[in-house]
């Protein structure tokens, strides 16, 4: 039996928009698609994009700490993220 690959789903709301919840069930919704197992989700407020890590540091601790307790092998963000921020995610992760 094939082993489906442990996945994290990350949703930043950007100014509270109010498709919010809808887009992170697409984005649950397109993962189990795609034959994953969701085993995580961390949300996060903001009013601006955190140019580092794209969330606040605190959401990093959290996210660290889901995967640990999680094994989860991918993680998956509802917005693109740049090369910089992908690059200090996995450092920090």
């Amino acid at each position: 039996m094939k082993m489906r690959k442990r996945v994290i789903i990350v949703g930043i709301n950007i100014n509270n928009k109010n498709n919010f919840e809808e887009s992170i069930i697409e984005l649950k919704n397109l993962c189990i698609a795609c034959d994953m197992e969701v085993v995580g989700k961390v949300e996060q407020n903001l009013k601006k994009i955190n140019p580092t890590f794209y969330m606040g540091s605190g959401k990093i601790e959290e996210l660290q700490d889901l995967i640990e307790k999680t094994n989860a092998e991918i993680i998956v963000f509802n917005n693109e993220l740049s090369a910089s921020q992908i690059k200090n995610i996995e450092e920090e992760v």
